[in-house]
């Protein structure tokens, strides 16, 4: 799976048009005639490029610019256009920016085959209980509708209160299958060992902050920078975070949501990387471009510009488990968990 992380929070949602005050200059002269209607469909999505992504400042903007207008010389379709695109993708230096084409874009968002794109399977997380009495819960990738965004979050949330009920009182977050797609069902998936507040920030390349914040046991956005819940802490639990090299992009986001949490450690292997937030724009022909438009800073102030590195690192598959599970061992259940751990 090709790793995003879904800010917008629904999906692909976000529309081109959207509070953005687009100043659209054509070239005057150069290559074989567009339509206007491709032109003006590769100008949006340049100045797009221009005001939104984090390498912006660093681009020769009318020199590029003509370089795409070379690649698209001669378009007649919205579509022969991408091509174009592409290359800004290319030329901006950033691995996380990519385009999807309608098809593509329409299979993410529903869940459903369009065309020949299919969407990412659904696969919701995964509850165990270890014979030592710890609980583990795995989630995985996922990009879909918000109604399965919904039944993914719900699968997760009740997997967490069944082990609670069970006794359960020290948990490993396995995040080593998770390759990304949309970050706020899988963090609302583990709420049930969250606390209210912010859980960390998105800061873009002019330092403009925004939070991504757990109020109610549903993970939102917010400006405010007293967003943090009046309440003390109550999730006193033990957790062990473990990360991977297949741990990538939304499923970092969900990891870096622990950062700071007390009682808690990263196990495993560094992180993927793909540790930029994408915001999913769409475009005037149902086309989606994933535009990189800042990095995640934790809740305690840490910026991460290139992959998250555990604690301690430990094997992959049953070996990372046993690690984690050998430190919550040593750590005390809060007195008010269930009495059979």
């Amino acid at each position: 799976m090709r790793a995003i992380l879904g800010w917008i929070g629904a999906g692909i949602i976000a529309s081109a048009a959207g509070g953005l005050a687009l100043e659209v200059v054509s070239a005057q002269s150069g290559p074989a005639e567009m339509t206007p209607a491709a032109r003006a469909y590769l100008d949006h999505s340049i100045e797009l490029f221009r005001q939104m992504h984090i390498n912006a400042s660093k681009m020769n903007w009318p020199e590029l610019r003509e370089e795409a207008y070379r690649a698209a010389s001669g378009a007649k379709t919205t579509a022969d256009t991408y091509p174009a695109i592409r290359l800004i993708i290319r030329k901006l230096g950033e691995k996380h920016t990519s385009l999807a084409d309608p098809d593509q874009a329409k299979a993410w968002n529903t869940g459903q085959p369009s065309g020949r794109a299919a969407p990412v399977a659904f696969r919701p997380p995964e509850a165990q209980r270890l014979a030592n009495g710890v609980g583990v819960i795995r989630l995985f990738d996922f990009m879909g509708s918000p109604p399965e965004a919904q039944t993914y979050a719900q699968a997760g949330e009740r997997e967490v209160a069944v082990l609670k009920e069970r006794g359960v009182c020290r948990f490993v977050v396995d995040l080593r299958s998770d390759q990304g797609g949309n970050m706020y069902p899988m963090i609302t998936a583990v709420s049930g060992l969250l606390d209210d507040g912010v859980l960390g920030t998105f800061e873009d390349a002019a330092g403009h902050s925004s939070h991504w914040i757990l109020k109610d046991g549903v993970v939102t956005t917010s400006v405010a920078s007293d967003a943090q819940a009046p309440n003390p802490p109550r999730n006193r639990f033990p957790v062990a975070v473990l990360i991977g090299p297949s741990t990538a992009s939304a499923g970092e986001f969900t990891a870096m949501s622990f950062k700071g949490r007390p009682v808690t450690s990263f196990f495993g292997a560094p992180s993927a990387g793909w540790i930029t937030a994408n915001i999913p724009v769409r475009l005037s022909d149902g086309a989606v471009i994933l535009m990189t438009s800042g990095w995640g800073v934790d809740r305690t102030g840490k910026k991460y510009v290139d992959s998250i590195v555990p604690d301690q690192a430990a094997g992959p598959d049953q070996a990372g488990i046993a690690a984690a599970a050998g430190w919550l061992l040593r750590q005390p259940c809060p007195k008010t968990a269930g009495a059979h751990h």
